[in-house]
C-alpha cells in the first residue's frame, strides 16, 4: 500500500507517538476538521482505528472505508466495548468491517475472538485487544478488504458506550457484580469510584472475603449494607448485600474510617 496520510486525533496517544514515525500526518481537532480534510483528498482506501467520530459514508468521496473495531461484532457495538466486555461478562475481540452510515454495523471482513474469563481485567484486556486488532488488519489485508459476511445481530447482543455513572460502586449489588465493575475500570487512567460521606475514592481492585472470623465481626457489630468494617494500609473491608468485599489499591484510605458508609 502507498500510505498517503495519517489523520491523528488531537491529544490522543498516537498524537504523542506519531512524531517518531516516518509518515505524513495531519492533526485533527474535530469531526468537522476531519470531514473537511477528507473531502479534499483522493484515495482508494481509508482505514479507521479508534476514531471517535461517525462518518457520513454515503456523503463521502467514493472509496472503500474500513473500521477496526475492538469487539467481536456484532456484539458490543459502541465506543467502549472493552469496558462492556468486563462489565457484562461477554466475549471480546476485534473486527475489521466495511463502514456504512450506521455505528459499527457494516459487513464483516475478518474477526478475532477473545473469550471472556474471570481472570481478565480491563487493563489486560486492552493489551489483548490491541494484538487482536493487528491480527484482523492483517487478515483483512490478505482478503484485499473484501466483505466476507453480513452482521447477524442476536437478542443478547448489546451496544455499549459507558457513562460516568457506570464507574460508581454500589454495595447493594451482588459482590460478584461489584468485582466485575471494579475490573471494568481498573486501568490507571480510570478506577472505579466509592462514595463515602461526600468524598469520591478511586479503587482498582476488589475481591470477595470468605473468612469466617471476618464474617463474625460483621455479625457482632450488626454491620449495615455499605458499612466499612476495617481500614488498613491501602485497603478497606465493606459489608455488601450478599457478602464482604475487600477494596484495595486505594490512594487515600485516610479519608475513610471504620463505621463510615459506602453509598
Amino acid at each position: 500500500m502507498n500510505i498517503e496520510k495519517c489523520y491523528v486525533i488531537e491529544n490522543s496517544y498516537l498524537s504523542k507517538e506519531i512524531q517518531n514515525i516516518q509518515i505524513n500526518y495531519h492533526i485533527i481537532s474535530s469531526k468537522e476538521d476531519l470531514l473537511q480534510a477528507l473531502i479534499g483528498e483522493s484515495f482508494d482506501l481509508l482505514i479507521s482505528n479508534g476514531c471517535p467520530y461517525i462518518l457520513p459514508i454515503s456523503q463521502m468521496p467514493q472509496a472503500t472505508y474500513v473500521n477496526i473495531h475492538p469487539s467481536f461484532l456484532p456484539d458490543l457495538r459502541g465506543r467502549t466495548p472493552t469496558v462492556g466486555s468486563i462489565l457484562f461478562e461477554k466475549d471480546s475481540g476485534a473486527t475489521a468491517h466495511i463502514m456504512d452510515d450506521g455505528t459499527d454495523t457494516g459487513e464483516i471482513i475478518s474477526r478475532v475472538k477473545i473469550p471472556f474469563s474471570y481472570d481478565l481485567d480491563v487493563a489486560l484486556l486492552y493489551q489483548l485487544v490491541f494484538r487482536a486488532e493487528k491480527e484482523v488488519f492483517n487478515k483483512a489485508f490478505e482478503l484485499n478488504f473484501r466483505a466476507q459476511q453480513p452482521q447477524l445481530k442476536k437478542e443478547n447482543h448489546i451496544y455499549f458506550s459507558y457513562s460516568p455513572k457506570d464507574r460508581y460502586v454500589s454495595c447493594h449489588e451482588p459482590v460478584s457484580k461489584t468485582i466485575q465493575r471494579v475490573k471494568a475500570f481498573s486501568c490507571q487512567t480510570k478506577g472505579a469510584l466509592l462514595c463515602s460521606e461526600g468524598k469520591e475514592i478511586q479503587t482498582f481492585y476488589a475481591e470477595a472475603i470468605e473468612n469466617e472470623y471476618v464474617k463474625d465481626i460483621c455479625r457482632l457489630r450488626q454491620a449495615e449494607v455499605g458499612e466499612v468494617i476495617l481500614v488498613y494500609e491501602d485497603c478497606i473491608l465493606v459489608n455488601a448485600c450478599d457478602g464482604i468485599v475487600k477494596f484495595s489499591r486505594l490512594p487515600n484510605t485516610h479519608a475513610i474510617t471504620e463505621g463510615s458508609k459506602i453509598s
